[in-house]
């Protein structure tokens, strides 16, 4: 998660990291989806009714969030978390620096680490 790394630091990494540069990250949208569900859970509707795990899975298929979109202002959701303008802000430093780079789902890589960057590392060859 980049958001985690000072600029100085994902600087460097970006510098001294051997190549390509492997972005590993999650499927925005079950990201956050994920974030809106931990951020409701034991919240309350406006009619004072507990929000729970089946209405926000309801909310999020429908993308309706008329009984929930109090709560997701950006005191409570900073965009910032999401981690998505550090993936886009890193995607453009390697472009400007003519750095390679591959972006590789997070989930397909905990399922099968060899299959899915045996393509970009062949020439790292990284044991798992």
């Amino acid at each position: 998660m980049t958001f985690q790394m000072p600029p100085d630091v994902a600087e460097a990494f970006l510098r001294n990291a051997k190549r390509p540069i492997i972005l590993v990250t999650r499927d925005p949208r079950l990201s956050v989806a994920s974030r809106i569900t931990r951020i409701l859970e034991g919240q309350r509707n406006p009619d004072g009714r507990p929000i729970t795990t089946s209405h926000i899975d309801t909310a999020l298929a429908a993308e309706d969030y008329s009984t929930t979109g109090h709560l997701l202002d950006e005191d409570t959701f900073p965009l910032k978390d999401t981690g998505l303008d550090d993936l886009l802000e890193t995607i453009a430093r390697c472009q400007l620096q003519d750095i390679p780079y591959e972006i590789v789902d997070a989930t397909a890589f905990r399922t099968d680490p060899e299959r899915v960057l045996g393509g970009p590392l062949h020439k790292i060859r990284p044991t798992f």
